[in-house]
C-alpha cells in the first residue's frame, strides 16, 4: 500500500524531467531521457527511506522523474 501511494502521485506534482528505467545494477538505475540519452542515476535517500524493505524498488520500464546531479557531471538523481 505504501508503494502504491508513491506510484499514484500525479506527474504534475513532481519536479524533474520524465524518463524511463532502461537498466538496473544494484542501487544505480540507468534512466533513458526523453531525448534518448541514457543517464546513470542515484536513488535519492528520501525515496529509499519511504520504500524501506522493498527488495527491488525500481525495475526496467518504470516511469520516473530525474534531475541532473550538480555534483557529478553526466549523472542524475
Amino acid at each position: 500500500a505504501r508503494f502504491n501511494r508513491l506510484a499514484n502521485q500525479r506527474e504534475d506534482d513532481v519536479a524533474g524531467d520524465a524518463g524511463e528505467i532502461c537498466a538496473t545494477g544494484g542501487q544505480e538505475p540507468v534512466v533513458r531521457a526523453a531525448d534518448g540519452a541514457e543517464i546513470p542515476c542515484a536513488v535519492r535517500n528520501a525515496l529509499l527511506k519511504r520504500i524501506g524493505g522493498v527488495r527491488n524498488p525500481l525495475v526496467v520500464g518504470d516511469r520516473v522523474r530525474w534531475q541532473p546531479d550538480a555534483s557529478h557531471a553526466g549523472r542524475g538523481v
